[in-house]
């Protein structure tokens, strides 16, 4: 039996041991971090980052959406659902190279973007999905607990202390993998999360997703 050791604590970590279970059920699975979080945001958009090929990006948003939408079909139970959503700019917004894959993504019309405010005159829609992280993270956990995960709650100083009792290690640490590699590369570029109450659309600016 493959033993391996997931590092980390966050939705990573819970769905990269998912996906690593759903392909080699026989493999038994730790998972250890200093804490578990939820604080992700967990709305589906994809963006281009210029060190990772673009068919590359495509193929795991793909995946990711095809997993999602099977869960919400299937009516389960995991924090996961449907939302409409816009993207309006004050100048012309191009095409998203990913617009063929969520559902109904089309171009708004001028007056359709006026409705989010007066300097808006370009933008699309499309109907996206939600992984709200509060109630999605404990669920694949305990779904994880039912397939013989164990998870502990520990402080790493280095990956060997991971790697001693396992033949396969993956690091899903994130800004964590600075002092754990150490990996003196990474470093925080953006992440802004705002909670607000009832909203049916989920809209942006444009200009702030690049």
């Amino acid at each position: 039996m493959v033993r391996v050791t997931v590092v980390g604590g966050g939705v990573n970590a819970i769905g990269s041991a998912l996906a690593l279970l759903q392909r080699a059920p026989e493999c038994q699975v730790t998972v250890i971090s200093k804490d578990f979080s939820d604080g992700a945001a967990g709305f589906w958009g994809p963006y281009l980052n210029p060190h990772t090929p673009e068919e590359k990006i495509l193929r795991w948003s793909q995946e990711t959406w095809d997993l999602f939408l099977g869960w919400v079909r299937a009516g389960q139970q995991k924090g996961v659902s449907l939302v409409p959503g816009s993207c309006v700019g004050r100048s012309e917004v191009p095409l998203e190279f990913w617009h063929k894959i969520p559902i109904g993504y089309r171009t708004l019309t001028q007056e359709e973007c006026a409705i989010y405010g007066p300097d808006y005159c370009s933008g699309y829609s499309f109907t996206s999905i939600v992984a709200e992280p509060s109630h999605f993270l404990p669920r694949l956990m305990n779904e994880l607990r039912d397939r013989g995960v164990v998870f502990k709650k520990q402080r790493l100083t280095s990956l060997e202390e991971a790697a001693a009792h396992a033949d396969l290690v993956l690091n899903c640490t994130g800004l964590g993998a600075y002092d754990l590699v150490p990996d003196h590369n990474v470093y925080p570029c953006r992440g802004q999360v705002m909670r607000v109450g009832g909203a049916e659309e989920m809209v942006c600016d444009w200009r702030l997703t690049r």
